[in-house]
């Protein structure tokens, strides 16, 4: 009995794992924040932010995960953005990974969108030995034309200077920040 209880109350404080059935209806911002609402601690808020430059959209949120992604209790945010990209009835990329960051490419005629994620840990409080804690740092960018080369340096930059800001570099574990010439060369490699 006590096991479920347990179990209820994990339920209650963390949530589960859904969105809705059919991602077509979603919008990029529902469905930032439904990965973030699902992810982190109930009482622990995100950080969101959107902005806007010309014809291209980027919407963030970072936040303390609650669990590990091999719970099967925390979705991954690239890959609700493939299922998102699929029924929505764009083209998506393999899944790209540049030193333990993931990016989705998705296109359909002149529009695209492109999702970023990374897990940055530190450690979790002085007294609790080798407990970490975990961040996700999530960033969609919607693109209503086609993507060319000044796109590629303001969305390359965009994701620098948003993992930077959201990373807590005073507690952060072994990190290195993406570098802006790093991305630009993934996404050149991609549009080709």
């Amino acid at each position: 009995m006590k096991a479920i209880w347990v179990v209820l109350g994990s339920l209650v404080l963390f949530g589960c794992a859904s969105l809705p059935d059919n991602y077509s209806e979603l919008t990029i911002e529902q469905l930032i924040k439904g990965i973030s609402s699902n992810n982190k601690p109930k009482i622990m808020p995100s950080n969101y932010s959107v902005e806007v430059y010309e014809e291209i959209e980027m919407f963030t949120a970072n936040y303390n995960v609650v669990g590990s992604y091999t719970s099967g209790l925390v979705l991954n945010a690239i890959e609700e953005a493939k299922k998102y990209c699929l029924e929505k009835g764009f083209e998506t990329s393999e899944v790209l990974n540049k030193r333990e960051r993931y990016f989705l490419f998705c296109s359909s005629g002149n529009s695209s969108f492109i999702a970023f994620h990374y897990v940055s840990t530190q450690r979790a409080g002085w007294d609790t030995g080798q407990t970490f804690a975990y961040f996700d740092h999530i960033a969609f960018f919607n693109i209503s034309k086609h993507f060319g080369e000044t796109d590629i340096d303001i969305v390359a930059s965009k994701i620098s200077e948003f993992e930077e800001s959201s990373v807590d570099q005073e507690y952060v574990l072994d990190y290195r920040p993406i570098q802006v010439d790093e991305v630009v060369s993934l996404f050149n490699e991609q549009i080709k």
